[in-house]
């Protein structure tokens, strides 16, 4: 028997995203008691598969390679049972690499049990797929960095993404009452549904607007990487907190240009004590580790089922064409909220 994968050939464009075959057996044949097997039920298209396409994201493996950043999946093989975690168990998982596949193998440490799952509802599974990489992330930002009060003024860039509306939906849900966020008015029909406060970045620049309402934020959250950063960090309060967490603009800059933007960010923050620049990478011992990911993934996962949060996700069946179509239409700007891959079980 045979399964089915993406890898990234080599570095480049979407054509680059190629479909294969491997026989199943090879799962089975390094599988040690640590490990289980997993069919993948959902996967997760990020920005950062596209950096690993592209050949921009520090240490992706050597190429040919399999990406995929997050997953929902069933246990089809496990060495043993452990006490919270069985064969024919929903789990979810962050892979980093891997997802874009019917099958993987896991450290059983990673997988997070979610109880009750329809597995014939995809829409069900693409949302709680979801919250594995882009509602933890945007979770650990607001909750694990800087402890904020409701009426701190907080700038979420690029609110039409999947962290970003992960981000507006979390905001309104815990009642914070100054919420902006950039975004394209294409996408600003979410604005309303989270009482946040737009800004047209292709109309208007986040810094003019700030000053001409004389704002300043306690909490910037930007994924957009290069000059962006030093832009962002004009808009700081005194005391406040800017997030480094992406970088977009790498494939429209250059790599050069938009790594100096971090070190002359953070070179400029020596001077002024009170500020602070953070660089988030999920899992990074700092936030916790992989522990306050499973922990943080349990809070969402009851927030999603008292229909607190609703993450707004795009379902495609699992093919070498729609990979390299949500690779596409994400590089472009074009997807609201997160594209997940679907596979048939």
């Amino acid at each position: 028997m045979e399964y089915k994968k993406i890898i990234i050939t080599q570095r480049g464009g979407k054509e680059k995203l190629k479909l294969i075959k491997e026989p199943k057996e090879n799962l089975y044949k390094n599988l040690n008691k640590k490990e289980a097997i997993i069919k993948i039920l959902a996967s997760g298209v990020a920005y950062a598969d596209i950096m690993m396409r592209e050949g921009t994201y520090p240490g992706h493996p050597p190429y040919p390679f399999t990406p995929g950043y997050d997953i929902i999946g069933i246990i089809e093989e496990i060495s043993e049972n452990k006490e919270n975690i069985k064969k024919g168990d929903i789990v979810a998982a962050l892979t980093v690499t891997g997802g874009y596949s019917e099958y993987i193998v896991l450290p059983i440490e990673k997988l997070i049990p979610i109880p009750n799952v329809d597995l014939n509802n995809q829409m069900e599974l693409a949302k709680l797929v979801s919250m594995v990489l882009n509602y933890i992330t945007a979770y650990q930002m607001l909750f694990r960095i800087k402890k904020l009060n409701q009426e701190d003024y907080i700038l979420i860039h690029g609110g039409g993404g999947g962290v970003g509306t992960a981000l507006l939906q979390l905001t309104h849900h815990y009642d914070f009452k100054n919420v902006f966020t950039t975004i394209s008015r294409r996408k600003s029909e979410i604005i309303s549904k989270y009482n946040a406060k737009p800004i047209y970045y292709q109309e208007e620049s986040f810094v003019d607007y700030c000053k001409k309402h004389k704002i300043k934020m306690d909490l910037i959250l930007d994924p957009i990487g290069g000059w962006h950063f030093l832009e962002s960090y004009k808009v700081l309060n005194r005391n406040g907190t800017l997030v480094l967490y992406g970088t977009y603009n790498f494939l429209k800059e250059g790599t050069i240009k938009s790594m100096l933007g971090v070190p002359l960010t953070y070179l400029r923050n020596l001077f002024d004590f009170n500020k602070k620049v953070i660089f988030y990478l999920i899992g990074q011992k700092r936030f916790g580790g992989y522990e306050s990911i499973k922990n943080d993934y349990k809070i969402l996962l009851e927030l999603f089922k008292n229909k607190k949060i609703d993450p707004l996700v795009e379902i495609l069946p699992f093919s070498e064409k729609n990979v390299q179509e949500a690779h596409q239409r994400l590089q472009n700007g074009e997807v609201l909220g997160k594209i997940v891959l679907i596979f048939d079980h």
